[in-house]
Parts: C-alpha cells; sequence; structure tokens
C-alpha cells in the first residue's frame, strides 16, 4: 500500500475505528513493555548477584606434563583417554555460605581445597560413563587463601580436557543461575514441540481427507526430536535426569535428528528422489545401530561421537541435490536451497571452535528454512 492510498484510508476511516486502533497499538506497546521488563528478570534473577564467576586464571597439569597456564575454562588441552588432568586456582573472593559448580562433560569430578577432600567421583570405574552432570559443593569456613584443586578425567579422548566455567556463590544463587541460563531454551524448545505436533496432527487430518503428504510427517518428528535435543544440554535438564541418563538422551537425539531431516529432502525431492536415497539411508541407519548398541551396552555413545560426523558428509551430499532440485524449478528447494546453504556454511565455519553451538546454529537455520517453507507452500505463498 503507497503513502498515498494509507492517507486516503486514513480520512475515510469512521473515528470509533481510529480510536479502536490507536487503543490495539497502546495495548501492543504495554505488553511489549511489560513482557521486556518480565523477561529481564529471567536473564538476571535477583537471587545470582552474589555469583562470582572463577573461570579466569588457572593452572593445571597432567601426568605427562608440568602445570602450564590455562587462561580461561571456555576451552581446555587436548588430552587422552583416562588421562588425569588437575586444575589449581587460589581462592581469594570471600562470600558467606559460599558453594562452587562444577560442570562434568562425561569426565569424573575429584575436588580438594589444598589437601582436604571435598568431593570424590568414587563410585564411577575407569571405562565407565560418567555421564553429564552439575555439582554444587559447599566451601568450608576458612577457604579464602587457600588452594582449590579439581581432577578431572574420562575414557573418551573427545571429552578428555574438556571443560566448563566454574561459579561461585552461595547454593540458591547458583540454582537461580542455572534456572536463568535454561530460560530461553526451554521456551524455544516448547515451540518447536508446538510446532512438531501441530504440524503431524495436521498431516493426519490431510490423510484422512485422501492427502499424504510424507515430507510433512519427516518435517514434523524433525521439529519434536530437535527440541529435545536443544535442551538436553542445557543445566536445567541435569536436575531431572541422571547423568548417564543426561548423556544417552543428548548424544541418542544428536544421533537422530538427521534422520527425519534426510527423510523431509527425500519426500520433497521430484527428480533427484532415488539419489537421495543413500543419504536417507546413513543417517536412519547410523542411528539405529548407535542406539541398537547403546541399549545393549555394545558401545557407549561418546565413542561414536566421531563417527557421526558423516553428518557433514551427508549433509554436503543431500545440499548438491537441493540445489539440483531448485535449478530444476522445485519450487520448495528453491526455497529450502539458500537456507541449507548458510546452515552448512555456518557449520563448517564453527564445527572446530565448538561443534556443539555450530550444530544448534545449523539446526536452528535448517528449521527456520523449513517452517517458511512448510508456511508457504499450504498458504500459495
Amino acid at each position: 500500500m503507497t503513502i498515498e492510498g494509507l492517507d486516503k484510508k486514513l480520512k475515510s476511516a469512521k473515528p470509533e475505528t481510529i480510536i479502536f486502533t490507536v487503543m490495539i497499538l497502546l495495548c501492543v506497546a504495554g505488553i511489549a513493555a511489560f513482557l521486556y521488563f518480565y523477561f529481564h528478570a529471567y536473564t538476571n534473577p535477583y537471587m545470582a548477584n552474589e555469583i562470582i564467576d572463577l573461570s579466569e586464571n588457572w593452572q593445571y597439569q597432567t601426568e605427562r606434563s608440568g602445570r602450564k597456564n590455562l587462561d580461561t575454562l571456555r576451552s581446555g588441552p587436548r588430552l587422552q583417554s583416562g588421562e588425569i588432568m588437575t586444575m589449581y586456582k587460589a581462592l581469594d573472593a570471600q562470600l558467606p555460605e559460599a558453594a562452587i559448580l562444577i560442570r562434568a562433560n562425561h569426565q569424573t569430578v575429584n575436588v580438594y581445597l589444598d589437601d582436604t577432600a571435598l568431593y570424590t567421583d568414587a563410585d564411577i570405574k575407569p571405562d565407565e560413563n560418567p555421564g553429564m552432570a552439575l555439582h554444587f559443593i559447599p566451601l568450608p569456613d576458612g577457604y579464602p587463601g587457600k588452594m582449590l584443586k579439581i581432577e578431572l578425567a574420562s575414557p573418551y579422548e573427545n571429552y578428555a580436557g574438556r571443560t566448563s566455567p566454574i561459579l561461585m556463590g552461595t547454593i540458591p544463587s547458583l540454582e537461580a543461575y542455572v534456572l536463568s541460563l535454561s530460560m530461553r531454551p526451554l521456551i524455544f524448545m516448547s515451540m518447536c514441540l508446538l510446532l512438531g505436533l501441530c504440524i503431524i496432527a495436521l498431516t493426519l487430518i490431510q490423510a484422512f481427507e485422501g492427502v499424504i503428504q510424507p515430507q510433512n510427517l519427516a518435517f514434523g518428528v524433525f521439529a519434536v526430536i530437535w527440541a529435545l535435543y536443544y535442551v538436553c544440554t542445557e543445566y536445567i535438564v541435569f536436575h531431572f535426569f541422571t547423568p548417564f541418563m543426561v548423556s544417552v538422551l543428548s548424544l541418542g537425539f544428536y544421533f537422530t535428528f538427521p534422520a527425519p531431516l534426510a527423510l523431509f529432502f527425500y519426500f520433497s525431492f521430484e527428480r533427484c528422489k532415488r539419489l537421495m536415497l543413500p543419504a536417507v539411508i546413513l543417517h536412519i541407519g547410523f542411528a539405529v545401530t548407535a542406539i541398537f548398541f547403546q541399549l545393549f551396552g555394545i558401545v557407549d555413545l561418546p565413542r561414536l561421537i566421531d563417527i557421526n560426523n558423516i553428518f557433514l558428509v551427508g549433509l554436503a551430499y543431500t545440499a548438491v541435490f537441493v540445489v539440483l532440485e531448485a535449478w530444476e524449478r522445485n519450487r520448495m528447494m528453491m526455497l529450502c536451497a539458500p537456507f541449507l546453504i548458510i546452515a552448512y556454511v555456518s557449520m563448517l565455519y564453527n564445527y572446530n571452535t565448538n561443534s556443539n553451538c555450530s550444530i544448534n546454529q545449523l539446526v536452528l537455520i535448517i528449521e527456520t528454512g523449513c517452517v517458511f517453507v512448510w508456511y508457504c507452500k499450504h498458504n500459495s505463498c
């Protein structure tokens, strides 16, 4: 609509229409302002004000080397499986009723203050999957000036030297921090679950009317699986499941979500459908095999993490045929191709530095593109 057309429409509008429109705009502005204030408290809870980040200026040593500086816990050294990394930091900050929060990623954790043991993972065997866990460890009185010593070890090479931020605060403030970090992923999870379940329900209604749309079913399943995967690495989930179950659920969903995504593209193709079959078989076959191995105790899922890099190959394979389908005037693939290419480039760019982040970015971009395509298709866009 042009400015002139809008001006004519306003001049011809009834006074009550203009007043009602202004009321709507005021309500929207008021709701937006309130929601900003409300969710700002979610991201900055008042109970988490006393938290101190201990993630900087550590020292560490391993069985093969002497002490070295570890400037930040955002990334750790590459170690061999089973190798023990001992981290050191003098505690100079002081808080009443202080505790520390440690996140263990498929690692056993032993914590000492000088030579006094505060926490040990004594019940975990050397080759057993320690899972993913949060440890809230209270500090004794008189801790300032003493040396905090943390021993980390993992039976898996990919996780042996991995470190995460370590925080100090009271137990309530640390729990508030954990909940705050998890709110955004929980909201996204709810939205994706609702989206996936609605698409599945609509696909079922179409099936009752004789319209078969398997690509919509595949996308709905993909949305549900990815919604559940997205929160599996968030702190809040660690409160609901055992460390072993957090590990199984996180990696199980991670290995599984490429399967319905591949099926979505397979059923959406018009000319390259047969050529897409290898990618479908690859992803489905790997997911089924990995879950079978875990269920029967043959191989733990963390040992298959490197093999799952076939996802990169499978996605590149899929991207080629998405572009070919778009070139052949497949309207759905013409809309999908830009999202898939951006996702793949983003994943390759971030893969070596933060694979978890890159996978989340990848899936978010793909899902956004698929939602857009699905909406356009069903609304004759």
